[in-house]
């Protein structure tokens, strides 16, 4: 979920919906992908603005542990 909301920020210069998100990653339910998102924000590692609906952006913690995975 992390490394698919990276790269569709980069590749839009702003972040997917969840239900991009959830096409993006060949799942059925957004919920999933709304659970994992709130793991991540838990972590550090993606936050969440309340002033829009794409409000998930990955933070520079998430792209650190994405630099170390790659």
């Amino acid at each position: 979920v992390l490394q698919q909301l990276a790269s569709f920020q980069e590749e839009h210069s702003y972040p997917p919906s969840i239900r991009e998100l959830t096409r993006r990653l060949n799942l059925r339910s957004p919920s999933t992908v709304f659970t994992h998102l709130e793991m991540l924000e838990m972590e550090g590692l993606v936050e969440r603005s309340q002033r829009t609906t794409r409000n998930w952006t990955v933070t520079g913690g998430g792209y650190r542990v994405l630099r170390r995975a790659a």
